[in-house]
């Protein structure tokens, strides 16, 4: 097999990207009707025959067919996952213009599935699948920009791939726009606000929290508390945590019983500061009976993630 190289000009740059051909062109005339049949098996959930079909229609040169067998393959659905194997179908997926492919050959390329990582591939694969359109393409570009993976740092890029991102429909893209203008200098509010905005609108939690943060930082606690309330329904623990917290303050307001849910949701979801909040008012009764066992249960549970003060109560 021969390793060839691909140019792509996102933005004026320059980016190389590994894809593996066969030895000679695929022979046979591709028949429209396999890669047909393996997306109606993929979507009817039998990925098995998917898989079969998708691979016949990738050997005849369909790069749709190779797209499909590729990311059945990487995700190790109708039968063994291989990621060596997943590498090469999906970077002719991407040689065929299929926008996913190259956004699934990036991702493995950066995390060293199916071989070394190589991050400079992954941001020649991530900008060929933000050429070609894909949302998601252009954010992990972004991200591989921001925090100088696969070459320089340039923040400025990461800001403009992650607009283009969020523009396109990725809400990760949103968030981390915002996120880059919130904790890099300079530090820009509006921008901030106006990423977390289009991530809380598009349906992600952590922008919700995110967006119910800059309102608070701004006092504007009725719109923050509506942000977190939103953030834990979706499911931001985080944001439930900071739900709960909204929910116990003294006020008209004010429903403990409700502030211990949203604590005990935000516990379940990782978040320590939820879970400390839930073990002290498990302790004290408050919003329901009183339970020492739950509350030393809770403890603990943010002892385990971090919460020093949970780790000094458990100790006494």
């Amino acid at each position: 097999m021969t390793a060839v190289r691909y140019r792509s000009t996102l933005a004026g740059l320059w980016f190389a990207t590994l894809l593996v051909t066969g030895a000679s062109a695929h022979a046979a005339t591709p028949d429209p009707s396999l890669h047909d049949r393996a997306m109606a098996a993929f979507q009817s959930g039998d990925d098995a025959t998917a898989r079969t079909l998708a691979a016949q229609a990738c050997d005849q040169g369909e790069a749709r067919g190779c797209l499909v067998a590729g990311f059945l393959l990487k995700e190790g659905r109708g039968g063994p996952g291989d990621d060596t194997a997943a590498r090469r179908l999906l970077s002719e997926a991407c040689r065929g213009d299929q926008a996913d492919g190259c956004f699934q050959h990036g991702i493995l390329l950066r995390d060293g599935r199916g071989g070394a990582a190589d991050a400079s591939l992954a941001r020649g694969a991530f900008a060929r699948a933000c050429e070609l359109g894909s949302a998601r393409g252009c954010s992990d570009l972004g991200q591989l920009f921001e925090n100088g993976q696969g070459g320089s740092a340039d923040v400025s890029m990461a800001r403009t791939l992650y607009a283009r991102g969020c523009n396109g429909g990725n809400m990760p893209g949103c968030l981390n726009f915002g996120l880059s203008h919130r904790n890099a200098e300079p530090r820009d509010p509006q921008q901030a606000r106006a990423g977390f905005q289009g991530a809380c609108n598009g349906g992600l939690g952590d922008g919700c929290y995110m967006l119910g943060l800059v309102q608070q930082e701004d006092n504007q606690d009725e719109a923050s508390r509506a942000s977190f309330e939103a953030a834990c329904a979706l499911g931001s623990a985080a944001g439930c945590g900071l739900w709960g917290v909204a929910l116990s303050d003294p006020g008209p307001g004010q429903d403990n019983a409700a502030a211990l849910g949203a604590f005990r949701q935000g516990c379940e979801g990782g978040y320590p500061p939820a879970c400390f909040n839930l073990g002290s008012f498990l302790r004290a009764g408050v919003g329901g009976p009183e339970g020492a066992a739950g509350a030393r249960d809770a403890f603990t549970r943010a002892c385990q993630l971090g919460h020093e003060n949970a780790c000094r109560e458990i100790s006494q």
